[in-house]
């Protein structure tokens, strides 16, 4: 009986020594690897100015182009006039081009954020990201970072806006590639 009970100490000690030694204790949430080309595309939940709920993958075209910026001082509904111009450029093809806005201490885009954008121009949607989430959902890009995304949700590519010509590029040659009578409805 005595032998039985020094093992069954003696097993639990050691289990209570190895399993605790390889169980980390610290950690920073999230992953220490970042977004890379063929990394799948988070979604992003949103409601519209108009109150819907919805999701980017519902109303992208089958190529997307996501800018992640802050806004210029107090001017909270800033476009990029590089990104304007982009969406005039894809107009005529199946390129979605987004300004996912961050929030900063002058413009920390509260409730009408975008009511007082007052986009008109169809191509280019704007969202506003007040808590963070398609920020954190990107593994937090640096501002004016800008993504492209495939049909499958992969992402192609990763570019400052300053290089932004290299990526527009390389969306122009993917929205002439889609073939629209053997896309998807999902894609």
């Amino acid at each position: 009986m005595k032998s039985k009970m020094i093992i069954m100490i003696l097993g639990g000690l050691v289990i209570g020594l190895t399993g605790c030694a390889n169980r980390p204790h610290a950690g920073v949430v999230g992953w220490s690897k970042d977004f890379s080309s063929g990394s799948f595309a988070p979604d992003i939940p949103f409601t519209s100015a108009e109150g819907k709920e919805t999701r980017f993958n519902e109303i992208r075209e089958p190529v997307a182009i996501l800018a992640f910026t802050s806004p210029p001082s107090r001017n909270c509904c800033s476009l990029k006039p590089e990104l304007v111009e982009l969406a005039k450029r894809f107009r005529h093809l199946p390129i979605t081009v987004v300004q996912i806005s961050l929030p900063t201490n002058e413009c920390p885009h509260g409730a009408g954020c975008t009511k007082s954008c007052e986009v008109v121009n169809e191509n280019i949607v704007v969202l506003c990201d007040p808590a963070r989430i398609a920020w954190k959902a990107y593994n937090q890009p640096k501002p004016n970072t800008v993504i492209l995304v495939d049909k499958y949700n992969k992402i192609v590519d990763i570019q400052p806006i300053n290089n932004l010509k290299v990526l527009a590029d390389k969306a122009e040659k993917m929205g002439d590639q889609i073939d629209w009578e053997n896309l998807d409805v999902g894609d």
